[in-house]
């Protein structure tokens, strides 16, 4: 929701979250799980991506 505020204040296009993503053995949620850990770490590519792949356009 952070990320989508941000974007939102940014123009940026806002990211979807399928529903598959509520289950906690989504695919998509190990996904982002992964994708904020190496965030975390600085390396944030991976986030990148997913949202660009979710993001309305």
């Amino acid at each position: 929701m952070l990320t989508n505020i941000w974007l939102r204040l940014h123009d940026a296009p806002l990211t979807i979250w399928p529903d598959e993503t509520i289950g906690t053995e989504s695919r998509i949620r190990e996904e982002y799980l992964s994708a904020i850990r190496l965030a975390d770490q600085g390396r944030i590519t991976a986030f990148i991506e997913l949202h660009r792949r979710l993001s309305l356009k």
